[in-house]
């Protein structure tokens, strides 16, 4: 038994892929593949191999909802828990956030950016409008903190060095 949390990316081809039965680890000293539970069903991978080909976007959606449907009725994992994630964002300042899935999805909890490749300041808000970037400001100070440091410590190691010689 084991707990987990994962999100996936635009594309389920990896999380489909980690179990297929090719990802199982090998039988003489289990290493190897990624699964996450052992499983392995041929009409599974059938149908991976079918999607990982498949061209046309709705054929594809409708061979991974199968392929979904098929590992969850194979209840080789037990959801104990689907987080139900809060998201708030300046809707008087950005929109057209991009959502997975596109009705009803999420913004921030995506594998990756995708929710904000689409981002758009709202017309006449005063979003970054001659405000000072606190990111740049803490950057800067970062920067300025590990480039002293790496002064003072250069310095002290050449006056060990000479109190050598």
């Amino acid at each position: 038994m084991y707990f987990s949390g994962w999100s996936v990316n635009p594309d389920p081809d990896y999380q489909l892929g980690i179990n297929t039965c090719f990802n199982l680890p090998t039988k003489t000293d289990g290493t190897g593949g990624t699964t996450q539970d052992g499983y392995c069903n041929e009409e599974f991978d059938k149908l991976y191999n079918k999607q990982h080909s498949e061209m046309d976007e709705t054929k594809r959606q409708e061979l991974v909802q199968q392929m979904l449907a098929q590992n969850y009725e194979d209840t080789v994992q037990v959801a104990t828990w689907y987080a139900n994630g809060l998201e708030a964002y300046r809707s008087d300042r950005f929109t057209n956030f991009g959502l997975m899935p596109k009705e009803g999805g999420i913004i921030a909890n995506q594998a990756g950016y995708w929710g904000f490749l689409s981002v758009e300041r709202v017309e006449g808000s005063t979003a970054g409008g001659g405000a000072v970037n606190t990111g740049l400001v803490v950057a800067g100070v970062v920067v300025g903190v590990v480039v002293i440091a790496g002064v003072v410590v250069f310095l002290l190691r050449r006056r060990k060095i000479s109190d050598v010689e």
